[in-house]
């Protein structure tokens, strides 16, 4: 998978042009991020995100910082439900620096099984942003001309 500095302006994908998307959780081998703890909360509201996925690629990005390395989509499981992250990103919508923020959806898996901390204005969003299954989020997405990948 492609690297980002947390925070750098997004370009993994094309965007409408004008619009300030940054990147969070594009991780990679041999490169150092942020760890620490999150609350429960974060967890919880962010596997939400993960479950309403944007962008989704016609390719598979397995862990590079799983031993061995996983090259296959990454089973991930949160609440008794169970997601096969690699393959698309979440958007957040909100926050106080940024207003848009794009992560790999292995970012569940990166935070749950690497430690990675995201920068707290990321998770800021992420707790007070629009929930990924309302009317305001599939409204912000649609204003963006792209739509999520289920049916709604």
């Amino acid at each position: 998978m492609s690297f980002f500095e947390d925070l750098s302006p997004y370009s993994y994908q094309r965007v409408p042009s004008g619009l300030s998307v940054r990147n969070v959780g594009w991780l990679a081998t041999g490169r150092p991020f942020s760890v620490g703890d999150v609350a429960d909360e974060f967890l919880d509201r962010l596997w939400e995100y993960c479950k309403f996925p944007v962008m989704q690629t016609r390719g598979v990005n397995g862990c590079e910082l799983c031993t061995p390395m996983n090259f296959d989509f990454v089973t991930a499981r949160h609440n008794g439900e169970t997601l096969e992250l690699g393959s698309a990103e979440v958007w957040v919508f909100g926050g106080t620096e940024h207003s848009i923020f794009a992560a790999p959806d292995l970012i569940f898996h990166y935070v749950t099984e690497h430690g990675y901390r995201p920068p707290t204005v990321f998770i800021d969003a992420v707790l007070h942003g629009a929930d990924p299954a309302s009317k305001e989020y599939r409204n912000a997405l649609a204003d963006l001309n792209f739509p999520r990948i289920f049916d709604s």
